[in-house]
């Protein structure tokens, strides 16, 4: 209600505490209306003795935001060699910048290499050797390091898991096709694949956070 809150108003916790309370300590207890069963209280209305307060919108908004920019890589060659046609090449991705605030006009943090936020630079390599009725094919992964908030690690852990070591894996297949020139009807035309990923083990990087996500 703009007669006790105009437009523009800025008041500290304290002001805006103590104004309420003196609004709501008439006579008359606050009443709430449109109450919702399904979704609590959408929208409430709080009343003193002669007038309305506020009304309070208690339904989630999306007025957040999110800025970012970067690149999108791919790059492959095809080329002939002995009985197998061979292709090199690979997929990645690079980011410069992933801004976000929680509202227009409040502060841009920027979340790239952050903990929960976008990595900088991931890849995914790969050469395959593709025969008449064989194709073999290795794929190598990698995330680049990144950082993690002192609020979000144990308080008594020390500074040298603040930073997360990046991560390679390999990944490998191998593909037969039957074709249609087998005789034994029921397998023409299939494929068949055995894939078996992070063939190395590589146990993943150690990420120590108290955070309950």
């Amino acid at each position: 209600n703009p007669k006790f809150f105009s437009e523009g108003t800025t008041l500290t916790q304290n002001e805006f505490d103590t104004l309420l309370n003196s609004l709501l300590s008439g006579s008359q207890q606050p009443s709430y209306s449109n109450y919702d069963t399904v979704n609590r209280v959408v929208l409430g209305a709080a009343h003193s003795s002669d007038t309305t307060i506020a009304l309070i919108d208690a339904r989630r908004n999306n007025t957040g935001y999110v800025k970012t920019n970067g690149l999108d890589l791919s790059a492959y060659y095809h080329f002939d060699m002995g009985a197998a046609r061979w292709t090199v090449g690979g997929i990645g991705s690079y980011v410069f910048h992933y801004k976000n605030a929680v509202a227009p006009g409040a502060p841009e943090e920027d979340q790239v290499n952050r903990f929960g936020g976008p990595l900088r630079f991931q890849a995914r390599g790969e050469i395959s050797a593709d025969f008449d009725y064989l194709n073999a094919t290795i794929f190598v992964n990698y995330a680049n390091p990144y950082k993690i908030a002192r609020r979000y690690i144990p308080s008594a852990a020390p500074d040298e898991y603040l930073s997360v070591d990046s991560y390679t894996t390999v990944d490998a297949s191998l593909t037969y096709r039957f074709g249609d020139k087998t005789s034994f009807y029921p397998v023409q035309n299939m494929d068949i694949t055995v894939a078996m990923q992070n063939v190395f083990d590589a146990r993943p990087p150690l990420v120590l956070n108290s955070s309950a996500s």
